[in-house]
């Protein structure tokens, strides 16, 4: 009952958008993913030049710069692998795989 008070009182796409951000603050918590894994998250993240790092990088706000992203992806080992999974879910947002959500949407378009 709980969940349902909360998305009642909370709008949709703010409610994903908080659960998002949860899950991405978790993902960037720097030490090793448990086995474990709640969220079924793909091995090669625990691998990810982006642990550890603020999450303000890689979730600027409207109008901010997005090279300090962008340079922590440029040397990182999963780097095309993040892109492959940030360009098979169009909801996420943020730099993923050394990408902005807008450079991914044009490749998206481009393929299609």
């Amino acid at each position: 009952m709980l969940a349902r008070r909360i998305t009642d009182a909370v709008p949709p796409d703010r409610y994903r958008r908080t659960v998002h951000v949860a899950v991405v603050r978790l993902l960037m918590t720097p030490g090793d993913i448990p086995d474990l894994d709640p969220f079924q998250r793909p091995a090669w993240q625990r691998r990810g030049a982006c642990r550890g790092e603020p999450l303000g990088r890689f979730f600027p706000g409207r109008g901010e710069d997005l090279a300090p992203g962008k340079a922590i992806c440029a040397g990182c080992v999963v780097r095309s692998d993040c892109l492959g999974y940030a360009l098979a879910d169009d909801q996420l947002q943020g730099i993923w795989g050394g990408t902005s959500d807008r450079e991914r949407a044009r490749m998206r378009r481009a393929t299609a």
